[in-house]
């Protein structure tokens, strides 16, 4: 919404339909986003394969060509998918906001290319940490404030990305 004060459209690549990540990613989402972002469309794919993300967008891009401001993947290796069906539809990729999610190499390397707009990442060694710091106030006898404990994503940009260790997955 920051790249697009006046508004968008978009449309939603998601990963393999009923899992959790698929529907707490599209949750979020959706759960984020105001009314100037408009989504064109969102499906979701039949497994975590970059053909199917790479199937689905080359069907927005028949669909919606260029009144396509934004793209969300749910996952970084997805969104390359994305990407080479965008690159074969002759798209202006530095026009296109580019979202995938996972931090992984892939991504991290999309983004330092270029393709990828912002990767959400997900630190696993500050899931660990975040973990651990759990478990030591059980054993203390603390309380923990919530059943659930969330780690603060990364937010990998070409201006940020330095700021972040580089994924070994």
């Amino acid at each position: 919404m920051e790249a697009f004060p006046d508004g968008c459209n978009v449309v939603e690549v998601g990963g393999q339909s009923g899992h959790a990540a698929q529907i707490n990613r599209h949750d979020g989402f959706f759960n984020t986003i105001d009314d100037s972002v408009k989504v064109l469309a969102a499906k979701d794919c039949d497994e975590w394969a970059s053909d199917d993300a790479m199937a689905i967008m080359e069907d927005f891009i028949v669909q919606y060509g260029d009144d396509i401001n934004a793209v969300y993947c749910h996952w970084d290796v997805g969104l390359t998918g994305c990407i080479e069906a965008m690159k074969a539809a002759n798209m202006d990729l530095s026009k296109i906001y580019t979202i995938g999610v996972d931090g992984c190499a892939i991504g991290f390397d999309q983004v330092k290319e270029g393709t990828q707009t912002l990767c959400i990442g997900q630190s696993f060694t500050q899931m660990t940490i975040d973990a651990f710091d759990c478990i030591t106030k059980i054993m203390n006898g603390e309380t923990l404030e919530t059943d659930v404990v969330w780690t603060e994503p990364q937010i990998v940009t070409k201006d940020t990305i330095d700021d972040y260790e580089y994924p070994e997955w």
